[in-house]
């Protein structure tokens, strides 16, 4: 993996959400961003309607890659467009390859999946680094500047929660969430879902090791008991940013290939960065 964000973008309201997003964090990293826009195959296997195709397509994509471009210029976020011809899951999750973040948006609380939302859901399970999926419909973000909440905000207004559960996932995940929290100046907030430990520590050599790295990391551990995907929605609802791995949460196998994540990315309002279990593409 470079250290490159990758943004799957469209011309679509939540794909232009989830450039912005994709802007601030490559310029917040210093990385150069890549929006790439997929197109299906043409129909017709003639040479002739494959290059009027393509330069049809370039003249349709062409004003949202100035607009993008630009944007990233007024940041200082060196930026490539690319239009490329494939399944656009196919060719997302092949680029996420090369990045060290893919951005992606989804429609969120329609009851309608779009396409997007079914791209965005194929790349978060199947990346090869972290995804953040940002919802269409999303609230405005509290305060940048600090992480209070508001009195009619949840207890993790404007923080970072990270749903993690005892196993190999769990210290690629608090990692990840480590570093945007002090990226961002954020509050972190490992949650995890156990009846069986509720108010009981988790993870504590892990999260020792994590504050000993990541010094002067404001972290807060929370053990929660009833169904994983209400009490982690209700957690993440007002945050930052929410940040889960591929594997599940308290015994529930699979979290980004299951019912438990497309409920999570249906109905997690603020961005969700999806961390990928390396051990799964290695074993691929």
């Amino acid at each position: 993996m470079e250290n490159l964000v990758v943004a799957g973008v469209d011309g679509s309201p939540e794909s232009r959400r989830a450039a912005q997003w994709a802007l601030a964090e490559a310029s917040a990293r210093r990385w150069p961003i890549w929006f790439a826009t997929v197109r299906p195959p043409p129909q017709v296997a003639d040479p002739r309607v494959e290059v009027a195709y393509h330069h049809s397509a370039w003249q349709a994509a062409d004003p949202l890659f100035e607009e993008l471009k630009a944007a990233a210029k007024d940041r200082g976020v060196p930026a490539h467009c690319k239009l490329l011809v494939g399944q656009a899951s196919d060719v997302l999750v092949k680029l996420s390859a090369k990045a060290g973040l893919s951005v992606v948006g989804h429609r969120d609380r329609t009851g309608f999946p779009s396409r997007l939302g079914s791209v965005a859901s194929a790349l978060a399970a199947h990346a090869h680094c972290p995804t953040a999926v940002i919802s269409f419909g999303q609230h405005p973000q509290p305060d940048p500047t600090g992480d209070r909440p508001a009195a009619d905000m949840s207890r993790f207004a404007g923080q970072i929660v990270a749903a993690v559960e005892p196993g190999p996932s769990a210290a690629a995940v608090l990692s990840a969430a480590a570093d945007m929290a002090q990226r961002h100046n954020r509050s972190l907030n490992p949650v995890t879902v156990d009846p069986a430990t509720e108010g009981q520590p988790v993870l504590p050599d892990l999260l020792a090791r994590l504050q000993a790295k990541h010094q002067g990391l404001r972290c807060s551990v929370h053990t929660l008991s009833g169904r994983p995907v209400h009490e982690i929605t209700e957690a993440a609802r007002d945050s930052w940013l929410l940040v889960v791995g591929t594997r599940g949460i308290s015994g529930l196998p699979g979290l980004l290939r299951g019912s438990v994540s497309q409920a999570l990315l249906q109905h997690v309002i603020s961005p969700v960065l999806v961390v990928p279990d390396i051990s799964s593409h290695e074993a691929g």
